[in-house]
């Protein structure tokens, strides 16, 4: 198995973990109250798909409540994203990026847990092995990468003027 650039691997596991934020609106008082569906956009075995499934159950023992991953593969993305947008937006379908409006609380809450269990010794040796890089993060900051990534790209979008067809 060929392990990727140490920047290609960083930037998968963020994306994976990303994926633990909620998706739609969490609604208010105690969440999650019922399990908690991780939509992954990728095929099963890959990097995100690695990732989560070592998260989902750190991520239900902290909760007390079941996440369970559901790989929806296809169209670049576009089909788990699809349905992670179509989904209640109670917080309970949850996918990279939680949009205006989801409690700060429930994000806050989240995002602490991932990175308690990112400095578990076990979880950064199953994230190593599988070629993973832990790079614990805020919600804030992952705005700031994700804000500079659409810059980047839209630079070059716009110099190679790439269209879509």
């Amino acid at each position: 198995m060929e392990i990727a650039p140490m920047k290609t691997r960083r930037a998968l596991l963020l994306l994976a973990l990303a994926a633990f934020l909620p998706a739609a609106q969490a609604q208010t008082g105690k969440w999650p109250d019922k399990s908690v569906r991780a939509v992954v956009p990728f095929a099963p075995g890959g990097a995100t798909d690695v990732v989560a499934r070592i998260m989902a159950p750190r991520l239900s023992e902290e909760f007390g409540q079941q996440f369970v991953v559901d790989n929806r593969a296809g169209a670049g993305g576009a089909i788990g994203a699809e349905i992670a947008a179509r989904a209640n937006p109670d917080g309970h379908t949850i996918k990279e990026r939680s949009p205006a409006g989801t409690p700060s609380e429930v994000i806050s809450r989240l995002n602490q847990s991932v990175a308690r269990i990112l400095k578990q010794p076990d979880v950064q040796e199953r994230l190593r092995i599988s070629g993973a890089a832990p790079t614990p993060s805020t919600p804030g900051a992952f705005a700031q990468v994700i804000a500079q990534d659409i810059a980047t790209w839209s630079k070059v979008v716009k110099a190679g003027n790439i269209k879509i067809e």
